[in-house]
């Protein structure tokens, strides 16, 4: 019977030791999904009285424009308008 020896270089008890830096886990990617809250001011052009829909659209493309957003995986969601000129000339 042939006794078959590996050298590996490891010191003794080291090669299963899970604390060995070699025996760590490899980092890998996780694709997360992620909520932000942002608050900014942007200026939007107005004709006349809007309603609350149409000014969204145009926040959130002032918004698009300002944060320069062209990624496709990138959505905005839940635009809320808290105050504007409009509402306090009225």
């Amino acid at each position: 019977m042939t006794l078959m020896r590996t050298f590996d270089n490891y010191p003794i008890g080291a090669a299963d030791d899970p604390r060995a830096p070699y025996n760590e886990p490899l980092a890998r990617n996780v694709k997360v999904e992620v909520g932000v809250e942002l608050g900014t001011m942007v200026d939007i052009e107005v004709v006349g009285d809007l309603s609350e829909d149409i000014m969204q659209e145009l926040v959130k493309d002032k918004v698009i424009e300002k944060l320069n957003i062209d990624n496709e995986d990138i959505v905005l969601n839940n635009i809320t308008i808290y105050s504007h000129d409009d509402l306090s000339s009225k």
